[in-house]
């Protein structure tokens, strides 16, 4: 017999453009419907393909998962692995065609009149649906994914493509969004509101501005619904009457800080999932292993919804939401570590890892350019190294209103030290007194030259013994330079923090770090070209800008150099 003839098909199959079809979002609700088309496609795909779900071995996901709502967050990755059996390219054709005429459906109003020919031959030449059949005599070791993946990865290169309608055609995604609210394939959105089915239940999707205020709706659900009731139509039409009216309201504005017109996207995407995929060695092991995945997806949909986002895509280790900056539940640094948490509670994921990029920009921001900066922002995480651990990080980039940008990346432990300042920062605010961590922050930029001294002439006496050491030389230094708020001890919780942060920066990247590139002045924001960020951000940038972002996030600051001027003499006495 053949040696060919021996080994058993397999199809894999990839469908796209991701990216591109994200980017043409302009509204969250956009956004959704983008993400959640590609999600829903893939599951009509693997509907015809295999109607029984006998032959998928990824994405498997499992009966009790489907019935969730998940809040609508698609869950259906972008590729698909299978036993082929008998399909050859004319039957995995037609299932294509006919998953595309089903989407058509799902996508269209149901009182409209379209030409289905016209709306297939515009879905067929947008939509790039790729697939290769290949017998493979095993799939132990992981071989399924390692073998027929870099026949993906070549296919998908075909995204760089760039779509046009022909002269005359209609854009049916446009039409998608037109009718966002009728389509059937807004079901499952509808059934899974969450948290904002309770506070905005006129919202088919929060808007960017809906999330900015999560909390200012948790404080005060009942006026802000009126507001938002009485004011809808001009809301609709300018977002800008909804802060004008919280800034004219008796309670709102009490409760109003500039943190509620920020939000973030977020990104998170595994790490070492390649080598747990080498330990599945035959299909019952593919199956639970990516079963595993599509319930922490669930479990991670929850976790999103509690801290008040709004969860997109949920595939897995693939993580797309929207969430405010902070709620009552915690920051978006506790949501990092609550999902973290729920990852390592599967004991089939606990030796993966997860890395987050998080994309923090005002409400009014462009929606398209937030997702695109928001792909650059989770690369930097997982291409961060930091005491010969790699991946397993955060990278987030802080866009403000006037377009200045500052932008960090750190390991989870680091993170673990920011949440702690934070919490301290939050319970420590001295009465009569504001922005005492702005105005050290500002002190901290006068002393640049001298810390980074500081810490190479500890490093160079006490090689060995350089926390401890450098730890009595920084808080010394500290204490002596603000000595004036020693009478304050909300403050000297302040200082201290500081203190444990500016010493987990240099822990995390050595005292030596930022040599590559030319390092920029600490309080000049770099702009938004951050693409060389890991090589040029040193210990002091590392802290100074988590520091810049913490005050903004807990204090309130305005963010520049006259108001830290000022917080300095104010807090000075």
């Amino acid at each position: 017999m053949n040696t060919q003839d021996q080994k058993e098909k397999y199809l894999a199959l990839t469908i796209g453009p991701v990216v591109k079809t994200l980017l043409q979002a302009r509204k969250t609700r956009e956004l959704w419907a983008s993400s959640y088309l590609l999600s829903h496609l893939m599951q009509l795909i693997m509907q015809e393909l295999d109607p029984n779900g006998t032959n998928i071995l990824i994405p498997k996901v499992p009966s009790s998962v489907l019935q969730q709502a998940l809040f609508g967050a698609g869950i259906f990755p972008d590729r698909l692995f299978m036993r082929a059996g008998s399909l050859d390219q004319k039957a995995v054709d037609q299932a294509i065609e006919s998953a595309i005429t089903k989407l058509i459906g799902d996508c269209t109003k149901p009182s409209a009149n379209i030409n289905t020919n016209d709306a297939l031959k515009f879905w067929k030449a947008f939509l790039r649906i790729r697939y290769v059949i290949l017998p493979l005599a095993a799939i132990s070791n992981g071989k399924l994914s390692l073998d027929l993946s870099p026949y993906l990865e070549s296919m998908e290169l075909e995204d760089t493509c760039i779509f046009q309608i022909s002269s005359g055609s209609e854009d049916y995604l446009e039409e998608v969004y037109k009718y966002i609210f009728d389509i059937p394939l807004s079901n499952r959105l509808k059934m899974g509101k969450g948290n904002y089915q309770h506070i905005l239940k006129w919202a088919f999707f929060p808007s960017t501005m809906d999330v900015a205020t999560y909390e200012l709706f948790e404080q005060h659900s009942a006026e802000l619904s009126a507001l938002r009731k009485e004011k809808y139509n001009e809301i609709e039409e300018n977002n800008e009457v909804f802060y004008q009216e919280i800034a004219a309201h008796d309670v709102l504005r009490r409760s109003f800080k500039p943190r509620h017109k920020y939000f973030c996207i977020v990104q998170a995407d595994g790490d070492g999932i390649g080598e747990l995929i080498k330990k599945l060695n035959n299909v019952s092991d593919y199956q639970a292993f990516s079963e595993k995945l599509a319930e922490f997806g669930a479990k991670a949909a929850g976790i999103i919804n509690d801290y008040g986002g709004k969860p997109i895509y949920i595939g897995g280790d693939d993580l797309l939401f929207l969430t405010p900056l902070r709620s009552k539940k915690g920051s978006v640094w506790e949501l990092i570590r609550a999902l973290d948490a729920a990852f390592k509670a599967f004991p089939a994921l606990n030796t993966a890892t997860l890395s987050f990029g998080v994309n923090v920009v005002y409400y009014k921001f462009p929606l398209f350019e937030a997702i695109g900066d928001a792909y650059g922002i989770l690369k930097r995480a997982k291409e961060y190294k930091s005491n010969n651990t790699k991946k397993n990080a955060v990278s987030f980039q802080f866009t403000k209103h006037s377009g200045n940008a500052f932008a960090a990346v750190f390991s989870k432990s680091y993170l673990d030290q920011l949440i702690k300042a934070q919490t301290v920062f939050e319970a420590s605010n001295p009465s009569g007194r504001e922005g005492l961590v702005s105005s050290l922050i500002y002190k901290l930029n006068t002393l640049e030259r001298l810390l980074l001294e500081l810490a190479k002439s500890v490093q160079e006496a006490n090689p060995v013994n350089f926390k401890v050491k450098f730890k009595e030389r920084l808080m010394a230094t500290l204490d002596h330079y603000f000595a004036e708020w020693k009478k304050h001890p909300d403050f000297e919780d302040q200082k201290r923090e500081v203190g444990n942060l500016l010493l987990a920066a240099a822990e995390e990247l050595g005292v030596n770090s930022g040599s590559k590139g030319s390092r920029k002045p600490i309080f000049t924001t770099p702009g938004r070209d951050l693409s060389a960020l890991g090589e040029q951000q040193s210990w002091l940038d590392l802290a100074y800008t988590n520091l810049r972002l913490l005050d903004f996030m807990t204090n309130s600051p305005k963010n520049n150099k006259a108001d830290d001027q000022k917080s300095l003499t104010q807090a000075a006495g």
